[in-house]
């Protein structure tokens, strides 16, 4: 039996301006506070949370701004993974983040192109001397650094 124990937060807000367009502000945290683990009915229910064999992130937050006027649109958004244990067991690495970027133009009422970014800064995964095989980092980290893309979007 496994059940966790944690709390979700979202804020949200529009601003909508005549003159500079309308702003979009989002953001996004969870929080694990208590993840109780059964293996047996017999066991002794024993909180992970914090034992260094938890692979686990124990918060994860997210956000957004966003931007629309006219025809244009952006948004620069995030990620914050927390912290791990290292895979030796003897401390946490530290925590992830990741910006992506988007930019669209429409250009006619039925094409758009845009511009996107993933991964902006080329943030490598956190540093895990201990994780000493390959890929050398825990499965949960993206191997992928900085992905750009353009595109074309036709609505028929």
């Amino acid at each position: 039996m496994t059940r966790s124990e944690g709390f979700d937060a979202t804020w949200k807000y529009a601003l909508d301006t005549d003159r500079w367009g309308k702003f979009n502000f989002q953001l996004n945290y969870t929080h694990v506070t208590k993840l109780d683990l059964q293996r047996f009915a017999d066991d002794e229910v024993e909180n992970i949370r914090d034992h260094r064999r938890y692979f686990n992130y124990r918060s994860r937050a997210n956000w957004l701004v966003g931007w629309e006027k006219n025809d244009w649109r952006t948004n620069l958004y995030g990620y914050r993974y927390g912290s791990l244990p290292s895979w030796d067991e003897t401390h946490r690495i530290a925590s992830y983040f990741l910006w992506n970027l988007d930019v669209q133009k429409k250009i006619t009422p039925k094409a758009t192109i845009g511009f996107s970014a993933v991964n902006v800064f080329n943030k490598l995964h956190p540093r895990d001397d201990s994780f000493t095989s390959y890929p050398f980092f825990w499965r949960s980290y993206s191997p992928v650094g900085r992905q750009v893309f353009a595109n074309y979007r036709v609505t028929f």
